[in-house]
């Protein structure tokens, strides 16, 4: 049986089933060191999104594509709605994160 779920897009990350499927494509500290706040911003801009704050090691380009993650789960989930967040705030650079 399949579950339902919602999908949440998030321009500074993507939550969905923890599975090992999900999640980052690199780790933070990797993060920090292949990208620069400037990177953040421009991706953050283009999908039209106000950012508050972030850390680097949020960035979109950390995190694996929503639309592939969601395709390996079609026996598990079925997607019934797509949020698109337009304001974001994450931890500040050099605040722990919670993970």
């Amino acid at each position: 049986r399949r579950r339902r779920h919602t999908r949440f897009l998030s321009v500074t990350g993507v939550q969905t089933c923890a599975l090992p499927i999900s999640g980052r494509r690199m780790s933070r500290r990797k993060a920090k060191l292949k990208y620069r706040n400037a990177d953040l911003r421009q991706a953050v801009e283009k999908a039209g999104v106000e950012l508050l704050s972030a850390g680097i090691d949020e960035a979109p380009m950390v995190y694996k594509d929503i639309d592939e993650v969601m395709a390996a789960q079609t026996d598990l989930v079925e997607s019934i709605a797509t949020f698109m967040p337009r304001i974001v705030r994450m931890a500040d650079p050099g605040e722990r994160p919670e993970d």
